[in-house]
């Protein structure tokens, strides 16, 4: 069975176009599938102000941008890993997962995103099964959006956990 490796969305342009933050995580996702011959690349995000604002969701723009390359990809159903943000995709991801009866997976981000990653996926108990492989941070990264990293992991630190519907998916490690 070949192996599925998520490539975690990020943000595009209003007209579609990639951002270098996507193109790098594609870039890491193909060398991986390079690498390693039974690889099948599948890519989340669906719609979201803060990241994607076009009628195409967001992980078919990737697949595009796979197809272009040549990469081996799996579209799944049209529905399926339409997230809008970090948890939705680590839980979206573990479900599809479960449905495919797939016990392991690699998540392609950036490393920037790696740390809040890692962490939502412990508070899962996902951890286990799922290795993180991270993409070079684009030379001009805006400092906000480490500032939002940041922010944000401080904030799941500091309430012990991700909430989803209103339960506490305490750390693992605290």
């Amino acid at each position: 069975m070949a192996r599925s490796v998520f490539i975690l969305g990020s943000p595009n342009a209003g007209d579609g176009t990639l951002s270098l933050i996507s193109l790098s995580r594609i870039t890491r996702a193909i060398k991986e599938q390079q690498e390693v011959s039974d690889i099948v690349l599948l890519a989340t995000g669906g719609f979201g102000a803060h990241f994607n604002k076009t009628k195409t969701p967001h992980r078919e723009l990737v697949y595009r941008q796979l197809e272009a390359f040549g990469a081996v990809i799996d579209r799944a159903n049209p529905n399926d890993l339409l997230s809008s943000n970090t948890v939705e995709d680590m839980t979206l991801i573990a479900e599809f997962a479960e449905l495919r009866g797939i016990s392991s997976y690699d998540i392609v981000t950036s490393n920037f995103h790696a740390a809040r990653c890692r962490f939502i996926l412990k508070c899962f108990a996902h951890s286990h099964l799922v290795n993180v492989l991270t993409a070079d941070d684009p030379n001009d990264l805006d400092i906000e959006i480490v500032q939002h990293e940041d922010n944000a992991l401080t904030q799941l630190k500091s309430q012990g956990g991700v909430f989803l519907e209103g339960i506490l998916h305490p750390y693992s490690e605290m």
